[in-house]
């Protein structure tokens, strides 16, 4: 999936307890390494749980056997 990066410059509170535990336990270098990390695992997941809903609702359409080899 290609994506445009958009950067802004964003001034938030975040727990810094948390996030000094999550530099330490992952070994990153910066906050803002530590931030986009969490951005991208929490879009991933977002991803995952919507491709679940898919179940049953038939957005596949193709046909198996010409790729069956057995």
């Amino acid at each position: 999936m290609q994506t445009n990066k958009i950067i802004m410059a964003t001034n938030i509170d975040i727990d810094q307890e948390k996030l000094s535990q999550i530099m330490t336990m992952k070994h990153f270098k910066s906050k803002k390494e530590a931030v986009n990390e969490a951005l991208s695992e929490y879009l991933k997941n977002l991803l995952r749980q919507e491709v679940l809903t898919w179940k049953g609702s038939n957005c596949w359409e193709g046909d198996l056997d010409p790729m069956r080899t057995d």
